[in-house]
Order: structure tokens, then C-alpha cells, then sequence
């Protein structure tokens, strides 16, 4: 039996509404990976960026943006005004790179600085990629712009402290001396090297109850490396000591375990 021109018309207009409301749930998803995407850009201080070498258009993500102190509202972004955001010093090797992506068709990674609109100076580290396209199309280039600025300040505080630390451990006036985890000296300070006659050199890589520990105590010593492995004891201990030229002096130890990220 035929359908009536009604009924043709009312599966027409379902499919136009499911049609519709498809698009719809489509759009939402899109907006959502968009809105999450940019949540992600802030939270890591990266954007992203694209360029059309056949046109050298430039995109910017939202991130980018911020990174570089402008809105898309005030700035639209080109090849030839972008590279003028960054630090004089570094504007030229910024511009070989991007020229030399495009002839060789691949991509490259890079820290530089900028100057943003509002006069700071940022550390920006830079990657780029060249997906593949037929040799008669021109590339286009993709990439990842981050601002790398506070870390590498933290960086250099944590480098300056450590540095200011070895100074203090060198020139403590108590003997500083550092094992591995099978307990061979990785580190012997000046005043180590006063108080038992070996030199850092002879020091390093030898075993700390084989080179200053009696024979008679070596047991012992090792129970007590056992315990501080096992974060159980150990931390203080006085015993006998033997230096090079084989005199027997006693030392008062204050032992500390320091564990890495591998615990």
C-alpha cells in the first residue's frame, strides 16, 4: 500500500528534525573539545599555531594570544608581524628556522625570547612539525608555542641554591661526606680530606667501611647502613675511625637519608 502524500511529508520532516538535532549534539561536542582544549592550553601555558606556507597565513590558538599580551580582537596575526614579537637577538635565527621548515619540509624545536605588547620579556620554548603533503602542494606547518618563562626561573633559583649549598658543605668546618646506596663515597668535602688524610680523588668510589671503618667494627657499621637504608635507625652513632696513615680517631656521625623521585 502507497504512503499518502501526508505521511511522505511527515517521515521528511523527522528525518529533517534528526538531521538537525544530530548537527546539534555534533556542534555541543565540538564546543565542549574546544572549551576543553583551551582550558588545557592555560593550565599548561601552551597554545598552538598554524601556518599555510602557499599563503603564510598564521593562527593563533587563544593561548598564543595571551602569551604574547593581545587579543584576537585587537591583533590578527601574520608571519611578518609575529616575528617581530620576538627579541630583537633572536628575530633572525627565528625567521631562518621557519624559512628552512618550509624548504625542507621538516620541522624543528627551539627556545627564544619575545617581548610582549606591554614591554616583558618571556621565554617561549618553540616546536614545529610538517605533516606530509604531495611534492606540487606547499606545506603547511603546525606547532606549539609554550611559555617556559617561570620554569626556567625556578630552574636557575634551584641551580643558584645548590650551588650556594656545595659552597656551605665544602667549607663547613665539619666533615661532609656523601654515599651512594650501596654506601661508595660520591662525595668527600675539604674538611673530610683533613680528618682522615685521604684526598677526594681517593676517596670517590670506595666503599665507606673498607676505607675508614676498623676491621674489628666493620660489622657493625655495616648493621648500621642497613638500618639507614631501611629508614629504621642509624641516624646518630659515635665510633672508632681509622684514617691513611692508619691512627685511630673517634667520630661522632649524624647520618641523613635522601631518597629521589624512585624513592
Amino acid at each position: 500500500m502507497s504512503k499518502t502524500q501526508a505521511e511522505l511529508i511527515a517521515e521528511l520532516d523527522a528525518l529533517k528534525l534528526a538531521s538537525k538535532q544530530r548537527e546539534s549534539d555534533l556542534e555541543a561536542r565540538l564546543a565542549e573539545s574546544q572549551r576543553l582544549l583551551e582550558m588545557t592550553e592555560e593550565l599548561a601555558q601552551v597554545g598552538h599555531w598554524r601556518v599555510d606556507a602557499s599563503t603564510m597565513h598564521l593562527d593563533w590558538s587563544p593561548q598564543v594570544y595571551k602569551i604574547h599580551g593581545v587579543s584576537p580582537a585587537e591583533y590578527s596575526p601574520s608571519v611578518e608581524s609575529g616575528l617581530l614579537f620576538i627579541h630583537p637577538d633572536d628575530q633572525d635565527s627565528a625567521a631562518n628556522l621557519l624559512a628552512s621548515a618550509i624548504e625542507s619540509r621538516s620541522g624543528f624545536a627551539t627556545m627564544l625570547r619575545i617581548v610582549r605588547r606591554d614591554g616583558e620579556e618571556r621565554e617561549i620554548a618553540i616546536r614545529c612539525r610538517v605533516p606530509e603533503t604531495s611534492d606540487e602542494h606547499p606545506p603547511f606547518l603546525i606547532g606549539t608555542f609554550q611559555d617556559i618563562t617561570e620554569a626556567r626561573r625556578s630552574a636557575s633559583m634551584l641551580a643558584n641554591s645548590l650551588k650556594r649549598l656545595r659552597v656551605h658543605l665544602e667549607n663547613t668546618p665539619l666533615g661532609v661526606i656523601e654515599y651512594d646506596i650501596d654506601f661508595n663515597v660520591s662525595g668527600w668535602n675539604k674538611r673530610a680530606e683533613e680528618i682522615f688524610g685521604y684526598t677526594k680523588e681517593e676517596a670517590i668510589g670506595k666503599h665507606a667501611a673498607d676505607l675508614i671503618v676498623p676491621p674489628e667494627i666493620r660489622e657493625a657499621c655495616r648493621a648500621v647502613f642497613g638500618e639507614l637504608l631501611e629508614q629504621s635507625g642509624g641516624a646518630h652513632n659515635t665510633n672508632d675511625n681509622v684514617t691513611k696513615s692508619g691512627r685511630i680517631i673517634t667520630c661522632d656521625w649524624f647520618n641523613t637519608t635522601f631518597k629521589d623521585a624512585k624513592g
